[in-house]
């Protein structure tokens, strides 16, 4: 899906979308999927969990895109990287 504008307070539906990504280019928007609210911001992405509809507000003027693939890069990324360094004990093997 190409990407997609929306002014602040416009309401976007989203059919039959499983699985695939909300990416927010600009802007700030709220969904509702499958009981989840989510609030996103530019340069976060949400990955639709239920059959239902989505339903998509602009909290500010925002865009937003519709895509297969997961987002390449995450905020949480560098955090997710720490954390499983940590779990196993640094990134250098240990010895006895």
């Amino acid at each position: 899906m190409a990407q997609t504008t929306l002014t602040r307070s416009q309401l976007l539906s989203l059919n039959q979308q499983q699985f695939a990504w909300i990416h927010c280019d600009h802007g700030t928007i709220w969904l509702t999927d499958d009981g989840h609210d989510v609030v996103l911001q530019a340069g976060e992405a949400w990955q639709v969990q239920g059959w239902q509809a989505v339903l998509v507000e602009a909290l500010s003027d925002s865009q937003l895109r519709i895509s297969a693939s997961q987002p390449s890069t995450s905020r949480w990324q560098p955090l997710l990287q720490w954390a499983q360094q940590w779990l196993h004990g640094g990134s250098q093997p240990r010895h006895a």
